[in-house]
């Protein structure tokens, strides 16, 4: 119970308040933020509600409650331009959509701190059908291909595309309250039952769901059971949103380590003047000048994965 009494202290010090307030309550971004990059009828139907933009075409009325959604994942370098591709196609398709205030608050979605089933949802869309889901998410990443932002742990990858992903959760607000009177964000049920609408740091659709497309099914992860050939990770030390902590073993030298992972695109600054790998190469050469003083640990290798094998948190399989 007492895990179940915890509060995200991080979700609330953004604001100069001494008071547990939603970071919206006082932030206001300097002009309009992103929704400057919008053209024609988005911009004129741009609302601001909490730390997003958000577009609706029909004022809402077609939106269902729940379905498919579609998560774009940006960076400081490129958010306007990823940011003025996806609009004009939801522009196109009459796709209701919404987006982070400003870069300050881009920055927060990905910092280290934030809930890791949460981040790196710069752009949410919200098409009205699987049908229109299906279209929308091929369509989208085609314009977005070249771009790249942070892995949205909870959805699954579009494909080979490094900006989209999806996942099934709720469209509209509904709450289901626990039983320490929280609110808790909720989907139905096929029976109409509501149940929380977890956002998990892997993608776990609902079971009752059905896979959206005809023509496409993911492949099996092929992970490597050794990283780079020489070691061997044997459980997981901690997690944040920029990388976790392992413990594994060197095969080499059959000496236990500690591997510290950077994932790409996130705890950067507003101004994008560094991110997760740029801090974990000057960590390395501190590491290394401190190597053999005995009061640091001994720096190994610092080297670029494209996977990363277990344990890790994993979900479900199609």
């Amino acid at each position: 119970m007492r895990d179940e009494r915890w509060v995200d202290r991080f979700l609330y010090v953004w604001d100069d308040s001494l008071f547990y307030e939603a970071l919206d309550t006082y932030y206001q971004p300097q002009g309009r933020g992103f929704a400057d990059v919008l053209t024609g009828e988005a911009r004129e139907r741009a609302v601001r509600e909490g730390i997003w933009w958000a577009v609706y075409y029909d004022d809402g009325a077609a939106l269902p409650e729940q379905g498919w959604k579609i998560h774009v994942s940006a960076h400081p370098g490129n958010a306007e331009r990823v940011l003025a591709k996806a609009a004009s196609l939801f522009e196109e398709q009459q796709v209701a959509f919404k987006f982070a205030l400003d870069h300050n608050v881009l920055e927060w979605l990905n910092s280290k701190a934030m809930a890791r089933g949460s981040s790196g949802k710069f752009i949410t869309a919200y098409p009205a059908s699987v049908r229109l889901f299906r279209e929308v998410i091929q369509s989208l990443a085609e314009r977005l291909t070249g771009e790249a932002g942070a892995y949205i742990l909870s959805d699954l990858r579009y494909k080979d595309s490094q900006t989209v992903y999806f996942r099934y959760g709720a469209f509209r607000q509904r709450y289901i309250v626990d039983e320490l009177g929280r609110r808790i964000p909720a989907i139905a049920t096929p029976t109409l039952k509501l149940v929380p609408d977890r956002r998990e740091p892997y993608f776990a659709p609902p079971p009752w769901v059905d896979w959206p497309f005809d023509d496409w099914t993911p492949p099996e992860e092929d992970t490597p059971p050794i990283l780079n050939g020489r070691y061997e990770v044997l459980e997981a030390l901690s997690f944040s949103n920029s990388g976790g902590v392992y413990l594994a073993r060197d095969w080499r030298t059959g000496r236990r380590v500690v591997i510290k992972e950077a994932r790409p695109y996130t705890n950067f600054d507003a101004l994008g003047s560094y991110d997760t790998k740029t801090l974990l190469r000057r960590e390395w050469k501190i590491l290394q000048r401190l190597d053999g003083t005995g009061i640091a640990p001994r720096p190994m290798r610092l080297r670029y994965a494209s996977t990363f094998p277990g344990p890790s948190e994993q979900g479900p399989a199609w």
